[in-house]
């Protein structure tokens, strides 16, 4: 009985000390100090009392026998008896009495400690609380500003890593795939965003994948998980053909009402990408917002098309062909960039079907300084990317779905 008493004293004790380390509330504070209070009373009130036990269950010996009627009295008085069992009687009803009495002086502290326990549990259950409320209250006020918050729930405390703006992308050597699982069908992924409200979808029975997001859902990059593209497979240098990469986009209502915050492009290496195609390191994309396009982080003002609206069907692609020496010697004699590549790439895009125009990349860099063919040289892996901000609803569909493409050219090119 000792050890188990002991057990019991040293696991409110803890509650105690665990409820004080983890509160910041000061109310909350204060409780727990009375209470800690309280208990240190009460443990000291038991030393005193020197028992082992404060509710003993009573033994077999202190078991009350019952008190004889006056009828029996009587009977054993004519045997010359009776005085003896009534001494008897009297000294067992005393003892009873006394332990009655001892056991309802002990039980208030065995309720009073069953009392706290339960005041420590409720208390726990508060501040679990308070921190909740406390978390969703910053969640409200960092939607009411426009901004969303990234904090996670099981953390409140936790420091705010670096924005996208400021993270630089890996470019990863090519990876190491098998011909047979290029060939798979492509699987356009969920990114791992804070602050992402939406999902990507297959919708079942129509073709292709869907990517919806909400008005308050912050820029991110939808990526297939193989690459369109892949160095070591797919290279000019390595085949001695050309290779194009392809896919469009049809634009679905249910997008911003000032136009489509959709972009549709390529990303280099296997790291993730957070932003929208073309504004991080090692990719380039369409934004059909304003129908410019980006490479590597800036935008190729010479380049690009008005902008898309909803009903109408974007589509991007790029073409790796070997260069010839002739034309590669006289771009590095006026390339001022460090740049060089012995594959010549090659983007263009399509309107409702229609192709708008295509654009040498390589031209490109040698003649502007700040714009950059890192990643896009044909030297990694390329994986197809849908950028979203705010509100987007577009179908995309890859070279498995090409029966459904409205460019003719490409239909005719994967046959």
């Amino acid at each position: 009985m000792a050890t188990q008493q002991k057990a019991k004293t040293n696991t409110i004790e803890s509650h105690i000390t665990m409820s004080s380390r983890t509160s910041t509330n000061p109310a909350v504070e204060d409780i727990l100090s009375n209470t800690k209070r309280s208990f240190e009373s009460i443990q000291k009130w038991f030393k005193k009392r020197k028992r082992t036990s404060p509710c003993p269950s009573p033994s077999p010996s202190s078991t009350l026998r019952p008190l004889a009627s006056k009828s029996a009295s009587k009977s054993i008085n004519s045997n010359g008896k009776s005085r003896k069992i009534e001494r008897d009687a009297v000294s067992d009803s005393r003892s009873s009495q006394e332990s009655q009495q001892s056991t309802r002086i002990e039980c208030p502290a065995l309720a009073m400690e069953g009392t706290i326990a339960n005041h420590i549990q409720s208390m726990q259950q508060s501040i679990a609380s308070l921190r909740a409320d406390q978390f969703q209250g910053v969640r409200l006020l960092d939607q009411m500003s426009g901004v969303a918050s990234d904090r996670k729930a099981t953390r409140p405390g936790r420091r705010r890593s670096s924005t996208a703006s400021s993270r630089l992308r890996e470019i990863f050597p090519p990876g190491c795939f098998t011909p047979g699982g290029l060939e798979k069908a492509s699987i356009l992924s969920q990114p791992d965003v804070p602050g992402l409200i939406g999902r990507v979808s297959q919708p079942h029975p129509e073709p292709g994948w869907r990517v919806a997001t909400k008005p308050r859902s912050r820029e991110s990059c939808f990526t297939t998980s193989l690459p369109l593209y892949s160095a070591r497979h797919h290279s000019p240098l390595a085949t001695g053909e050309p290779f194009t990469i392809y896919f469009e986009g049809q634009i679905r209502r249910g997008n911003c009402e000032d136009g489509p915050w959709l972009a549709l492009g390529f990303v280099a290496g296997r790291d993730e990408a957070l932003r929208m195609p073309g504004v991080e390191r090692g990719g380039i994309g369409i934004h059909c917002h304003k129908g410019m396009l980006y490479i590597n982080g800036k935008p190729a003002e010479n380049l690009g098309t008005t902008g898309f609206d909803t009903a109408q069907r974007v589509g991007i692609g790029l073409i790796m062909s070997r260069r010839d020496s002739s034309s590669q010697q006289a771009d590095d004699e006026q390339a001022t960039s460090a740049f060089s590549s012995s594959i010549n790439v090659e983007v263009f895009l399509s309107r409702d079907g229609e192709e708008v125009d295509v654009w040498s990349l390589n031209s490109l860099s040698t003649q502007s300084n700040n714009i950059l063919l890192e990643g896009l040289d044909g030297s990694h892996d390329l994986y197809a990317a849908v950028g979203a901000k705010r509100e987007v609803n577009v179908d995309i569909f890859f070279k498995e779905h090409r029966e459904y493409w409205r460019y003719g050219a490409m239909k005719d090119y994967y046959g």
